[in-house]
C-alpha cells in the first residue's frame, strides 16, 4: 500500500483500502479472504505518525480441543518516521525509521504484514472457556466428561508428592 506524501495537508488524513490478504501474507489457508486496512497519517513538522488498523477473517485450529473455527483478527499499531536530515554531522537513520526528505510516497506494505503477524495471539482458542481434550483418553471435555482417573501423578513427581503427604500428616 502506497501512501502519497507529496502535498499531504496538515492534520490527520485517513486512507482505506481493501484487497486480498494474499497481497500481504503468505498464509492464504489461514487468511483466504480480504483484508481491510485503515491508515491514518499525520505530519507534524519533521516527523510523520502512521496509525494502521487491519481487520481480516482467519481460519484457525483451537490449541486446546483441535477444532477448526473462524474469527475476525483485528490489530492496530502506530509507526513513527522522521524525514531524513543530518543532525550534528551524523545521520539519525540508525535510531528511527527515516523517510527521504523528497519522498513522494511511503510504502507501508511491510508494516501491514508485520502488524498482522505480530498481532496474532500466542495461543488460538475457539473460546476462552474451552476445556480441551482429556490427556488420558482424548475425549473432548467441551462435549462430555470422561471417566478417567484425574489424580494420576507423573512418576517423576511421585517422590515430591510423598514428601507433601508426609508433611501434611505430621501437622
Amino acid at each position: 500500500m502506497l501512501i502519497r506524501l507529496a502535498g499531504l495537508p496538515p492534520g490527520p488524513q485517513t486512507f482505506e483500502y481493501r484487497c486480498s490478504a494474499g497481497e500481504y501474507l503468505d498464509d492464504t489457508d489461514t487468511f483466504p479472504g480480504d483484508i481491510n486496512i485503515r491508515a491514518t497519517v499525520e505530519r507534524e513538522g519533521n516527523s510523520l505518525r502512521l496509525t494502521l488498523e487491519t481487520e481480516l477473517l482467519g481460519h484457525f485450529i483451537c490449541d486446546r480441543c483441535g477444532k477448526a473455527f473462524q474469527r475476525n483478527h483485528r490489530s492496530r499499531s502506530d509507526f513513527f518516521y522522521v524525514f531524513e536530515e543530518i543532525v550534528g554531522g551524523t545521520s539519525i537513520a540508525d535510531e528511527v525509521a527515516v523517510i527521504p526528505r523528497d519522498a513522494i510516497s511511503l510504502n507501508v506494505s511491510q508494516e501491514i504484514r508485520d502488524q498482522v503477524i505480530l498481532g496474532m495471539p500466542l495461543k488460538f482458542l475457539c473460546r476462552e472457556e474451552c476445556r480441551g481434550l482429556c490427556p488420558m483418553c482424548g475425549a473432548d471435555l467441551n462435549v462430555r466428561e470422561c471417566n478417567c482417573q484425574k489424580k494420576t501423578i507423573d512418576p517423576r513427581w511421585e517422590a515430591l508428592q510423598k514428601l507433601k503427604t508426609k508433611k501434611r500428616n505430621h501437622k
